[in-house]
């Protein structure tokens, strides 16, 4: 049977892949272009389509080969979306005949790694770098899925060699040795060989210049366990496309994306040393895009080095609280691309508004040309010491295959509040509300009945607004749960302080105050502790001094008197008292010494000197002092009696007012 073989990027995409499937068909009826009767013969060469840009299955990073599927035909942007430094997988199968030889078996690839003055694929590396869940046994009808899956239970693996080739040009940082270049802890696999090291070595060739584009070739030596009846075998690689920026960097503009015009090819050449014909997977440069990524922030309230405070307050957006010692508080951010090896460097801003973030003024910087690690990168450390809301953004400055792109204006907000502490102090004062003096001021006081008394509030910061409400409870249960509490008025906050009402307490007790500051603006509420303000109302506590006194007491009674003479109400027939305290001892009753006088006119006579004042006559007299006194009792007589007198001295008291220590 003869089969034109066409170039399948010269003919039309549908054609293409019936000429293929019939070309292996052949091949595997026929064992056509097979050196010898004992040469593997090819049953599968494809690539992994990873779907077209935008689908939901390859959205940021393509995993697996679904639904495109592995294919003959050429990756481009209807089946594909690969980015540079990224790796498109490539299954070889083969069919191994029984009795054929078990070592020094060959496979030899080529690839184009130069095309023009752009690189292409510069070098091998492992099938499913980037395709990670990509299925090897996908898309086979010979041999089956089931037959497929046997044998990759049997695997080897050989590490691939770094390439000391030389290309150029060469514009970056890492020189024009392909080494440099290439992925870190790559391999080869192998199923089906029967033997855990069936994979003996792969040698490179030497660069070939074919008309201005640079291929690089290798050759691939294994052997089988056992060649007793026909083996189908698998390798399993990877081509890398070149980077045009990043740490394998070729340069800017020298990337796989960069080249133009028709696709680029990883040739199967060779296989047990005979030539096979043209088994040529290609990629369009055009399914090589660059690298678009979504860029997600999370703030994160750190201490000064930027460790995360002890309970975690990270997310999109927070809310971080001032301590009320005006020491302010830390926040960083960090930006996460949705594609580990996207390129590039952040810088972080925070705007005063929204309006600002969407106009991109008056933004503060955090940070700038930090270089993305593993797909990330982290601000700053930014300490805020006032209150505010802040509109946080990150900007990509994407290199290579990777997109600048910025996160939205809105999406991460920090919103700082302030802390505030509540503290009291107890004044005595008089009713219009001045302190007493002394002073009586203090958190808790002790005060008598009758006494008055405000409160005063000191809030800090001096700078936070809002309003303080008083009240006083009989007990701390009460003041506890806010019950049985007797408003004290407040009012504003001003300068950092609130004062009560003044309260008169004409009762005795225990009172426990409280002030409640509700807060206004981005300041947090706070209050004075239940029973850290105590007012004490004690009862009066009289002083008792003693003066000791005697009302002087007299009596006079007269006899043998005729009646009838003695008109009632009359100056006759009365009866006059008269106290003198001997001051000089001489017993006789001198004027000046007179103290008391009392006179009665009334009748009968017989009268007492009660020690009240007469009105018209001496007052009473109280002996308050020792000393010795004299009476004399005068009786007036009338028309029908004489007088009378007792004399002044026969009636003596001696008074000792101050009772004797002994």
């Amino acid at each position: 049977m003869t089969i034109r073989r066409t170039a399948p990027h010269a003919v039309q995409r549908g054609l293409v892949l019936t000429i293929v499937v019939a070309y292996v068909l052949t091949l595997m009826t026929t064992g056509a272009f097979a050196a010898s009767g004992t040469d593997g013969s090819v049953v599968d060469y494809s690539q992994c389509a990873n779907n077209s840009p935008g689908s939901t299955q390859v959205t940021p990073n393509p995993k697996d080969c679904v639904p495109k599927g592995w294919i003959f035909g050429i990756l481009n942007p209807n089946n594909s979306q690969y980015a540079e430094d990224q790796v498109t997988a490539q299954r070889l199968i083969l069919s191994l005949p029984a009795g054929g030889p078990l070592t020094s078996r060959t496979i030899e690839l080529k690839w184009l790694v130069r095309k023009g003055v752009h690189h292409a694929y510069d070098s091998l590396a492992t099938w499913n770098h980037t395709q990670a869940d990509a299925d090897a046994c996908q898309s086979l009808n010979t041999p089956t899925t089931t037959t497929c899956n046997g044998i990759l239970a049997d695997k080897s693996v050989l590490p691939i060699p770094g390439d000391s080739s030389v290309v150029t040009p060469d514009g970056s940082a890492n020189g024009g040795v392909t080494s440099a270049h290439q992925l870190a802890g790559q391999q080869l696999e192998m199923y089906g060989l029967g033997s855990a090291n069936g994979i003996d070595s792969m040698v490179y060739g030497t660069l070939v210049d074919e008309s201005g584009d640079l291929y690089q070739s290798a050759t691939i030596t294994y052997h089988v366990a056992s060649l007793a009846s026909a083996r189908t075998v698998m390798l399993l690689f990877g081509g890398h496309l070149a980077a045009g920026a990043g740490s394998r960097s070729w340069g800017a503009g020298n990337g796989a994306s960069d080249i133009s015009g028709g696709p680029y090819h990883i040739k199967l050449i060779k296989v047990d040393g005979a030539a096979i014909g043209n088994r040529d997977n290609q990629i369009m440069s055009s399914a090589i895009l660059p690298l678009t990524v979504v860029v997600t922030t999370t703030l994160h309230e750190t201490d000064v080095n930027g460790t995360d405070v002890s309970t975690p307050n990270n997310g999109s957006s927070i809310t971080v609280n001032l301590p009320s010692d005006g020491s302010g508080v830390y926040v960083k951010d960090v930006a996460a691309s949705s594609d580990g090896s996207a390129t590039g460097t952040m810088s972080f801003k925070y705007y005063p508004s929204l309006a600002d973030c969407t106009a991109d003024s008056n933004g503060v910087s955090a940070g700038s040309g930090i270089a993305l690690v593993g797909g990330s990168a982290t601000s700053t450390v930014k300490q805020f010491t006032s209150t505010g809301t802040f509109y946080w953004r990150a900007f990509l400055a994407g290199t290579g295959i990777t997109q600048s792109t910025n996160s939205a204006c809105g999406g991460e907000i920090l919103t700082v509040r302030q802390n505030t502490a509540t503290s009291t102090t107890l004044h005595e004062t008089d009713s219009l509300g001045a302190d007493v003096n002394p002073a009586n001021n203090n958190s808790s006081i002790s005060v008598t009945v009758g006494a008055y008394v405000k409160d005063v509030a000191s809030v800090a910061p001096s700078g936070a607004t809002g309003s303080v409400a008083f009240k006083y409870y009989p007990s701390l249960a009460d003041c506890q749960a806010d019950t049985n509490g007797v408003p004290a008025g407040g009012g504003a906050v001003s300068g950092g302080s609130s004062t009560s009402n003044v309260v008169q307490f004409n009762s005795s007790g225990t009172f426990y105050w409280q002030a409640v500051f509700t807060a206004t603006g981005l300041n947090n509420s706070s209050s004075s502790a239940c029973g850290d303000e105590i007012l004490t109302v004690n009862k009066g506590n009289p002083s008792l001094t003693t003066v000791p006194i005697l009302i002087p007491f007299d009596s006079a009674s007269l006899s043998d008197l005729i009646a009838g003479g003695t008109t009632v109400g009359s100056a006759d027939g009365s009866v006059t008292f008269s106290l003198y305290k001997d001051s000089d001892l001489e017993g006789d009753c001198d004027a000046s010494e007179l103290v008391f006088q009392y006179k009665d006119s009334t009748a009968p006579f017989a009268t007492v000197n009660d020690g009240s004042p007469d009105a018209g006559t001496v007052n009473g007299y109280t002996i308050t002092t020792d000393g010795t006194y004299l009476w004399e009792v005068v009786y007036a007589g009338d028309s029908k009696n004489n007088s009378k007198t007792l004399a002044c001295g026969d009636e003596k008291v001696v008074v000792n007012v101050t009772p004797d220590p002994a």
